[in-house]
């Protein structure tokens, strides 16, 4: 059953995704994430029987339709396969200015820069630390992470 991973789709722009998973399945295996889009055209190419029973505007006007439904073979696609940037953080390392973020997908890329290295003034050098765990992984407390 469809159900048994994803928990909830969601429909964006005339796009449907997942909005959450309920447990880890055969499209997280295949690195699928909430990010990427159901091709809904070839998931119903891929299953003929569903074709009679609905349509892609059914299932874009209301993609939970599919959760009931097993034996079906759902693509995926990822609407963007470029490199985006996620987030940007600048400035002393409290409040809500270097939260977490959640990033889709099984890689990722760093990019430090700084406008000056601090030589005279120890008290004035960058550094970045960056803890990348699974997202399904129990954050650890601040203080450890310190």
């Amino acid at each position: 059953r469809v159900s048994s991973e994803i928990k909830l789709f969601q429909t964006v722009s005339r796009q449907v995704r997942v909005e959450a998973f309920l447990k880890s399945g055969p499209a997280q295996v295949a690195g699928v994430r909430t990010n990427w889009a159901l091709d809904v055209h070839r998931t119903l190419h891929h299953n003929p029987k569903m074709a009679p029973k609905l349509t892609e505007e059914a299932i874009v006007e209301n993609p939970n339709i599919l959760l009931g439904l097993s034996d079906i073979l759902l693509v995926f696609k990822l609407p963007n396969p470029s490199k985006t940037r996620l987030k940007t953080c600048s400035g002393a390392a409290t409040g809500s200015t270097w939260e977490s973020c959640d990033i889709p997908g099984d890689s990722v890329l760093f990019s430090f820069s700084t406008d000056g290295d601090g030589k005279d003034d120890a008290s004035k050098r960058w550094g970045v630390f960056a803890a990348v765990m699974d997202g399904r992984a129990k954050v650890p407390d601040r203080e450890k992470l310190d």
